[in-house]
């Protein structure tokens, strides 16, 4: 029987024309702004960006930060504090405490 390894992931960090751009303000360039954004993001922001039709911040995880573990566990996050949370786990993979 082998162990496997958990390989240090690398943070993506984007440049302008691939940010995430907050409703009402902010502009997010990789996993930690993001984290940090959605500890302090008002409900009403949070449902913009998140509701029965949408995951923007699942679908950019996804797309422009190639982290699709990452997003699903975003996509099946209900509030903004359990997206922050799954973020933060996931932030000890890229070596980010």
């Amino acid at each position: 029987m082998f162990q496997r390894t958990k390989q240090k992931l690398t943070l993506i960090n984007t440049d302008d024309s691939s940010s995430f751009w907050v409703n009402g303000g902010g502009v997010l360039r990789n996993l930690k702004d993001l984290k940090d954004a959605l500890v302090q993001m008002g409900e009403d922001t949070f449902k913009y960006h998140v509701n029965a039709e949408k995951n923007d911040f699942a679908a950019w995880v996804k797309e422009i930060l190639k982290d699709e573990v990452l997003a699903g566990r975003i996509l099946k996050s209900k509030t903004a504090k359990a997206a922050a949370k799954a973020i933060e786990t996931r932030l000890k993979r890229y070596g980010i405490e």
